[in-house]
């Protein structure tokens, strides 16, 4: 699951959760920040993350975070993403979308 987030903090622990609620035995979870005033916040959401999953034993989520200096825009955001996921499918979740 790739997440390119801009401006998303109001929503992006949504977006998370979202993820982290699907039962895929393997997922792989791709972030990238594109020049974030807010991706402190976002950062820190996903830190507390990555100690969760750890504390809770699920190691099926494997997680990868990008921070830009330079604002890249939507497009090549997702583009870079697509080009860091290794799985054989690929999903592009915005930072104000969630997963059914």
């Amino acid at each position: 699951v790739c997440i390119p987030v801009f401006e998303g903090s109001l929503t992006f622990e949504e977006t998370m959760r979202s993820v982290l609620n699907q039962k895929n035995s393997n997922i792989e979870l791709l972030i990238s920040f594109d020049l974030c005033a807010d991706a402190d916040v976002s950062k820190d959401f996903v830190a507390n993350l990555e100690k969760h999953l750890g504390d809770t034993g699920q190691q099926n989520i494997h997680t990868m975070t990008f921070s830009h200096e330079t604002h890249l825009g939507w497009i090549s955001n997702v583009k870079f993403l697509q080009l860091q996921a290794q799985g054989a499918f690929v999903s592009i979740l915005s930072d104000d979308d969630t997963i059914p």
